[in-house]
């Protein structure tokens, strides 16, 4: 019911003044003895006036007494002779208050063919109004049921502003580039990637990527932005470098996954900057392979010094009691020098405080002693 009030009060102005002006219902106002107090204009059309008819009786329009109003019932009441009109008006009464509302359908005029057509066209045009109100009323709803989608459109396309707002906060401020290729060129770069990469968003969107790879990772770049392209499967790529604006190598990791673009398929990546993280393991492999030389040396070194100190000793003995014209003494004296010259060779590797290799007879690389120790033997 508070519905229905609510519409009643929204289309009261609209349904009056259609009921006034428009509505070929006849419409009339009386008192308790029957004296017309108002009508509409369906009223005076009826019975052809020129105005309302205010104060008089309704009996001069219509054969009416008190006993025969019989309300919520259809009367059926026939003209007076002093209206001038010839027919029967089919009518219900309302009471009010003061008196009643007495609605006049319609009107079946007498007295000739033409008279009784007259009559089915003003009921075929009576029908034809009612049928014009409900489509009206109709259009109203459809209007208001038009207006609230409107609304809710409205109010779903601010949600997918803010939405997009919300995402391009997070996208440039995101601690990670966020980079989009389509066409072997990137179509969009946020500020991270600019950091990183150190050419403007203008150069960055105007070059093929691959110029910004490593020569060396090119091709596995490639083959893995190609099988996503071609939907394969989500792909990963780990340590693979990028060459920065001023030469800088800088390794990265990135995942990439198939979106639309301006229509076409395209690659969205995710470049996560490892240089520091391989750095890092870098200096610790580095570290490994240098405690595994320094226990290596400290071994080697544990083993030989003390053959090496037995037999110095013993070839200085021997030459003290050789002479010096001999000729064995000339090849005690080389064994002694080789004897000094490994121990100077066991302490630099005593002293190794750095990985350093060089290359031996072509095929391999081997402890640089020289370079590790920060000595040179003689």
């Amino acid at each position: 019911m508070t519905m229905l009030k609510e519409e009643w009060v929204s289309q009261r102005e609209e349904l009056e003044s259609y009921l006034e002006i428009v509505s070929g219902i006849g419409i009339v106002l009386l008192d308790s003895v029957l004296n017309i107090q108002d009508c509409n204009q369906g009223f005076t059309r009826m019975f052809q006036l020129q105005r309302k008819p205010f104060g008089l009786p309704v009996t001069n329009f219509l054969i009416l007494v008190d006993d025969d109003l019989k309300y919520a019932e259809e009367l059926k009441l026939s003209c007076s002779h002093q209206s001038g009109v010839h027919g029967t008006v089919y009518c219900r009464a309302v009471k009010t208050k003061n008196g009643c509302l007495l609605f006049c359908e319609r009107i079946i005029l007498t007295g000739s063919r033409a008279i009784e057509q007259i009559g089915a066209i003003n009921n075929e045009l009576i029908n034809l109004q009612r049928e014009s109100v409900k489509k009206n009323l109709l259009l109203e709803k459809l209007k208001r049921e038009l207006n609230e989608r409107i609304t809710e459109l409205e109010a779903t396309l601010a949600r997918v502003k803010q939405l997009e707002e919300k995402y391009r906060l997070v996208v440039e401020n995101a601690a990670e580039a966020i980079v989009i290729a389509q066409d072997g060129l990137l179509k969009y770069v946020n500020p991270m990637a600019v950091k990183i990469l150190g050419y403007s968003e203008k150069v960055l969107t105007s070059m093929p990527f691959v110029e910004l790879l490593h020569t060396e990772d090119r091709e596995k770049v490639f083959e893995a932005h190609s099988r996503v392209m071609r939907g394969e499967e989500n792909q990963s790529i780990h340590e693979f470098r990028v060459v920065a604006l001023d030469g800088t190598i800088r390794w990265a990791d990135s995942h990439a996954v198939i979106i639309p673009w301006d229509g076409k398929p395209a690659t969205l990546n995710f470049i996560i900057d490892i240089t520091d993280r391989k750095q890092a393991e870098d200096a610790r492999h580095h570290y490994e392979k240098l405690q595994g030389v320094l226990e290596m040396a400290g071994a080697i070194c544990h083993e030989m010094n003390q053959p090496m100190q037995i037999i110095s000793g013993y070839s200085e003995m021997l030459l003290k009691n050789i002479s010096e014209n001999d000729p064995i003494h000339t090849k005690l004296d080389t064994i002694n020098k080789q004897i000094i010259r490994m121990g100077t060779i066991t302490r630099k590797l005593m002293n190794i405080k750095k990985y350093e290799t060089q290359d031996y007879a072509g095929f391999c690389r081997i402890i640089n002693i020289n370079g590790s120790s920060g000595e040179d033997i003689e």
